[in-house]
């Protein structure tokens, strides 16, 4: 620790601002928790305004005592009454205690600070003074702090919330003692329901309450209502204290084993010859003496292959007040379908098919293939014989066809002339120039307008194709070609597909002046309808650990004991995975919700796969702090902490392939307030979408803009957004990149 004493002339001149102490926001700290705290020294600069100064006059400025290193500065104000100052701090919060002379007496205010861990180098304090017509608090100091509605002591030991009234009379609250009016007396509970516990409390808070008992309390055992998921019979005890008194209540918990009929199973009547009593075919554990029903009517637990029919057979069992009743069933399925494989592809031929309870040589047990007589079905991959083509693909006509792409200008013709920037004619009949895509699109330098559109599925064959031209003189006719299929008049058509294929649309416009300009483009439809789907793209696992908040007037709260997983994998759907939680348990659903007993750490980890065959595995340590909040930095563990529960967040994995080193992404400020500036470089012409995607993985915005070859920039307004993290999503044809940011 060291101490600093010197003065400083000042160099600029600060603006009149409202005194306040820096606040990043609620926000801005829950998205502090997905990134690393910055190590200290930090840059803060302390700044501000003496209205009616006297000349020469200067500002002291200390820190509090909690704030590292200890500072005792005099700095001089400038010729128009503003100080600055920049420090180095070791406290990532801290304050100051700042005061000037002020017509022969002292005015003195204070101001904290937080390092802004996304911009550590830029954080400010600014205060005014003011000399003109400076407040005399109730205490008669000028310009401090007890002023009406601030806390104050009355020397009354009976009293709370003590505050100075307006006419500066410190008085306070008299204290009631809590009294507790649940939980009492005794609860009957089934194991398989859950046990919430709630404190009903009167008497002058704030209270402070304490749990005891059986299992683990959620959020924690200081909560006013409590949940347990691993509760058990015994004696629950709450305990309340207030600024006068204390209170205590308990209830007497009796658990009730919950009945178990064990797990649903099917079988095939295959596997059923002789009778069979049904209750050996249960998975899991079942309890003995329940009763069976087929169709809602009673039914014995045997299955005779003979006289029985086919289906779901009922298992329920009865339970002991205050539980219910549990069912499980047994589904008896009927001979399985084959279909013929003359390929070997593992694909089924829906024509050729048979009924047999063991698989026959060159069948298989399903019905997927549009091409039987090729290896593969419809947009498989295959080998057409010849090696100048690429991207050989089966066609909807079932023939193995690739591109050839050795030489070949716009038309394909090997060394044609047909290059970008020379003159082609679309398939309306219009002459414009091969663009650096090889797509025939209008000349704009004889014109004066350009023709764009946009395309949107908007169910399975189905497309919405919009008009983004720009330029010509109004008013325009706007004229659809799908060829073949014929023209729509309109600034934006639906199209319906007949099936799978390649097609073309163009978009004609001829504006006031009569010059025209029009846009070509191929859509491709697969087999199940998606219009213009992705490539198959490597996979790749990951999450994003951050801490559960809740909305409030105030803007985010954290929630103590709950932290959300973002689940970003990505690759070609669909997908599988496998989540390994660290402490001896796993699950293979894709969005899990698990428990962990302890704070941590635990390291996590996702392995996935993908319909490529792609397979990866991520991992990452998790814990919470003895408040309950997701750590950075997973320290030593306490076992001692309370348990916490993690969310894996649904709609993800978003299927993200991303090409960075192509689009060379910036996007500030960050945090942002108003507006989010992006710049970033375009490889080709052509349409992207800028999408900001929540911590719920939903879509909250969305805008299209036109992108050029070389560097664009665009200003994409969030003013309408909550506070919070969210992801910015921009997209292509081609390529998707993603970069998080916070709202504040």
């Amino acid at each position: 620790m060291y101490v600093l004493e010197r003065q400083i002339n000042p160099n600029q001149t600060l603006t009149e601002m409202n005194l306040r102490s820096l606040n990043l926001g609620t926000a801005l700290l829950l998205g502090i928790a997905a990134f690393a705290q910055p190590l200290p020294p930090y840059d803060v600069t302390v700044g501000g305004i003496v209205l009616g100064c006297t000349p020469n006059s200067f500002v002291n400025i200390t820190t509090n005592s909690i704030t590292q290193p200890t500072i005792d500065i005099d700095v001089v104000l400038d010729a128009n009454c503003g100080f600055s100052v920049d420090l180095l701090m070791d406290s990532y919060n801290g304050g100051f205690i700042l005061s000037t002379g002020c017509n022969g007496a002292l005015l003195q205010t204070a101001a904290a600070y937080q390092v802004n861990a996304l911009a550590p180098d830029s954080n400010y304090v600014f205060v005014t003074f003011n000399c003109i017509d400076p407040v005399v608090d109730c205490l008669g100091v000028l310009g401090g702090f007890d002023l009406p509605g601030t806390p104050c002591g009355d020397n009354n030991p009976n009293t709370v919330n003590d505050t100075w009234s307006a006419d500066c009379i410190c008085s306070g609250t008299i204290c009631e003692p809590p009294v507790l009016t649940s939980p009492s007396g005794f609860l009957a509970i089934c194991s398989s329901d859950s046990l919430i516990l709630q404190a009903t409390t009167t008497g002058t808070g704030p209270f402070a309450y304490s749990w005891t008992g059986p299992g683990n309390f959620i959020p924690n055992n200081t909560a006013q209502n409590v949940y347990l998921h691993d509760f058990a019979s015994g004696t629950y005890h709450v305990t309340v204290t207030n600024a006068c008194g204390t209170a205590e209540a308990e209830v007497l918990v009796t658990v009730t084993p919950a009945p178990d009929a064990g797990i649903s199973t099917g079988i095939s009547i295959c596997d059923i010859t002789v009778p069979t009593d049904m209750f050996l075919l249960l998975g899991g554990n079942p309890q003995t003496g329940g009763s069976w029903t087929y169709a809602s009517l009673p039914h014995s637990s045997v299955f005779d292959p003979a006289v029985d029919t086919l289906g779901t057979y009922q298992y329920t069992i009865m339970g002991t007040a205050p539980c219910s009743w549990n069912a499980a069933s047994v589904f008896i399925g009927p001979v399985p379908t084959w279909f013929g494989d003359a390929d070997g592809d593992g694909l089924g031929d829906l024509d050729v098919s048979l009924v047999s309870c063991i698989q026959p040589v060159g069948y298989v047990n399903n019905d997927a293939d549009h091409c039987p007589l090729i290896f593969g079905t419809i947009g498989s991959i295959c080998d057409d014989g010849n090696p100048l083509t690429t991207n050989d693909l089966i066609d909807a006509t079932c023939v193995c066809a690739g591109i050839d792409s050795s030489n070949v200008d716009c038309l394909n013709i090997p060394n044609g002339p047909n290059v970008p920037g020379t003159a082609c004619t679309d398939p309306t009949g219009t002459t414009g120039i091969w663009s650096a895509g090889c797509v025939c699109i209008a000349d704009t330098t004889n014109t004066g307008c350009q023709a764009c559109y946009s395309t949107t599925q908007v169910a399975p064959f189905t497309a919405l194709f919009t008009s983004c031209s720009t330029g010509g003189t109004a008013p325009f006719e706007i004229f659809w070609d799908f060829a073949p299929g014929g023209g729509v008049l309109g600034d934006s058509t639906t199209q319906v597909y007949p099936g799978p294929g390649t097609y073309i649309a163009c978009l004609n416009i001829l504006d006031a002046n009569g010059n025209e300009c029009h846009v070509c483009d191929s859509v491709i439809v697969d087999v199940d309808g998606t219009i213009n789907p992705p490539s198959p793209q490597p996979c790749n696992a990951g999450f994003w650990v951050i801490q559960a908040y809740d909305s409030t007037a105030s803007g985010p709260e954290p929630v103590p004991n709950e932290v959300w997983v973002w689940n970003l994998s990505s690759g070609t759907s669909p997908y599988q995975f496998f989540w390994n939680f660290g402490d001896g348990t796993s699950s293979s659903d894709p969005f899990p919700t698990h428990f962990y007993a302890s704070g941590g750490p635990y390291t996590l980890c996702l392995t996935m796969s993908d319909a490529s065959n792609c397979t990866a595995t991520y991992c990452d340590s998790i814990s919470v702090d003895a408040n309950g909040i997701y750590n950075v930095f997973a320290g030593e563990g306490n076992n001692n902490r309370s348990g916490f529960t993690i969310n894996v967040l649904q709609q993800q994995p978003t299927a993200i392939y991303e090409q960075e080193d192509l689009n060379a992404l910036e996007l500030w400020p960050n945090p942002v307030n108003d507006a989010i500036n992006i710049s970033l470089i375009g490889m080709r012409s052509s349409r992207i979408q800028l999408s900001v995607v929540d911590l719920n993985g939903r879509v909250v915005k969305s805008t299209s803009n036109a992108i050029t070859n070389g560097n664009n920039r665009y200003s994409l307004p969030v003013n309408d957004l909550e506070s919070g993290m969210y992801l910015l999503r921009i997209s292509d044809d081609n390529n998707v990149i993603s970069r998080r940011f916070v709202k504040n």
